[in-house]
């Protein structure tokens, strides 16, 4: 192996489905694409980087680890130049909006995909609710704990769910809610401090009430 994941982007290469056709969208360093061929989990991927820095820096990665024929590099925007063999994405480190706008303005994009990972840094259930009403379900989550942050990684699959998501499940994920990780629970715990202490605080009735009601989803969680 060339080198080590960190965490969370070994928590989001666990979530790739063997043998599928990766588009990793702000790559980076492309070390997801670059850990996944070298470990032979798939053969293929796509390294997208928007900046010519980046970009450079991506591709040089590439060819320093003798995968330029297994992993192509694209200067491009989101999702708009993936290849039609595409199957899957991973969307990391990036705002929920921004991961949301990135995946709506290309629906034409969608039709081959069926698998999105995500690891929005905010607005989290904005992204469950938002890629859910493209087509897609909650097949996974998962919470990772690294360098003092919590990161939140979602698997999205192709498909319908039975029933539209509860607002505890869009808020907390409906994965987790099942799973309930240790790092989870912890994770529970202190927001169910934080908003405690908020509440404490002199808030108006609008805040407060909206605080309140987030309060009691938090701990009907952690029973």
């Amino acid at each position: 192996m060339g080198f080590k994941l960190s965490k969370r982007l070994q928590a989001v290469a666990d979530f790739v489905d063997p043998h599928s056709f990766l588009a990793d969208i702000g790559s980076d360093h492309a070390h997801l694409p670059i850990y996944l061929v070298q470990s032979k989990k798939i053969e293929y991927a796509q390294a997208i980087e928007n900046k010519i820095g980046p970009f450079i820096r991506m591709k040089t990665n590439i060819e320093s680890a003798g995968l330029s024929s297994k992993i192509f590099a694209s200067k491009s925007d989101g999702i708009s130049e993936i290849s039609n063999d595409v199957d899957t994405l991973s969307l990391c480190g990036l705002g929920g909006v921004l991961t949301y706008q990135i995946l709506s303005s290309n629906l034409d994009k969608l039709d081959n995909i069926k698998t999105i990972i995500v690891d929005p840094h905010r607005d989290l259930k904005l992204v469950r609710e938002k890629v859910s009403s493209l087509g897609f379900y909650i097949d996974d989550e998962t919470i990772i704990y690294e360098d003092k942050v919590y990161y939140f990684i979602v698997k999205f699959k192709r498909g319908k769910i039975d029933k539209p998501y509860s607002t505890k499940e869009l808020l907390l994920g409906p994965k987790l809610l099942i799973k309930k990780e240790p790092i989870f629970l912890l994770w529970l715990e202190e927001q169910r401090k934080k908003v405690s202490s908020l509440l404490n605080k002199g808030l108006t009735k609008e805040k407060r009430d909206q605080a309140l009601a987030l309060y009691r989803v938090i701990v009907s969680a952690l029973k």
